[in-house]
C-alpha cells in the first residue's frame, strides 16, 4: 500500500495509486481539503495512478479557486503525456 503524509499544505503520495487505494485517497482528500489553503498535492514519488484516483483528484480540484489555490506537483511525462492524450489536465 501506498504511504500517504500530510506536510504543511502538502499531501504527498507514493507508490501505486489505483482503485485499490482509492477509499483511502478519499478519505485523505477530505481531510486534507479541511485544513487551510493553498493546497497542493504532490505526485512526484507516485509510480502508477489509474484513472480513479485521477477522478479523484480532479474532484478535489474542484474546491480550489483563485483565492484557494488548489494544485498537483510533481507530474512524471508519462503521467502527463497520458492526461493530455485524454484532454484532462490537473
Amino acid at each position: 500500500m501506498a504511504r500517504r503524509k500530510a506536510e504543511g499544505h502538502c499531501l504527498k503520495l507514493e507508490g501505486s495509486q489505483t482503485v485499490f487505494e482509492a477509499a483511502e485517497l478519499q478519505r485523505r482528500l477530505i481531510e486534507f481539503l479541511g485544513t487551510p489553503p493553498p493546497w497542493r498535492v504532490d505526485v512526484t514519488q507516485v509510480e502508477y495512478m489509474d484513472t480513479s484516483c485521477v477522478q479523484l483528484l480532479l474532484a478535489a480540484r474542484m474546491h480550489g479557486d483563485a483565492e484557494r489555490p488548489f494544485e498537483v506537483i510533481g507530474l512524471s511525462p508519462e503521467l502527463n503525456q497520458h492526461l493530455t492524450r485524454i484532454n484532462c489536465v490537473l
